[in-house]
């Protein structure tokens, strides 16, 4: 299993986000732009099992207030993520899709569709 922590980004501070959280332990991070207009930005990191979990959200808390960033410590979410296989797993998030009337993009790992 893994930590997942998830935070919404002040508008052009992704990048620092993502630095604070690699800075505090986590093994990689994830930027995910909501389809809105002007939506915020999530940023995710993850966390090893086995780290001191109340350590870490201090560490968090004080690198956050130690960069200026104006992001309010219970907006910053925790939860558990059960092993998977994560070389597999990221494929069941694209699908097909049609360009235009006659052509269709699809993952080599879909089932080709009836068409003429």
């Amino acid at each position: 299993m893994v930590w997942e922590v998830q935070l919404t980004a002040p508008e052009g501070a992704e990048e620092a986000c993502s630095d604070i959280l690699t800075a505090a332990g986590s093994q990689g991070s994830v930027m995910e732009w909501l389809p809105e207009d002007n939506a915020p930005v999530r940023v995710k990191g993850f966390f090893p099992d086995d780290i001191h979990h109340e350590q870490v959200k201090l560490h968090l808390l004080l690198l956050f207030a130690a960069s200026s960033l104006a992001i309010p410590f219970e907006t910053i979410h925790w939860r558990h993520i059960p092993d998977q296989d994560w070389t597999e797993s990221w494929k069941k998030e694209i699908r097909p899709f049609p360009v235009g009337h006659r052509f269709l993009i699809r993952p080599s790992w879909w089932p080709p569709e009836d068409s003429d």
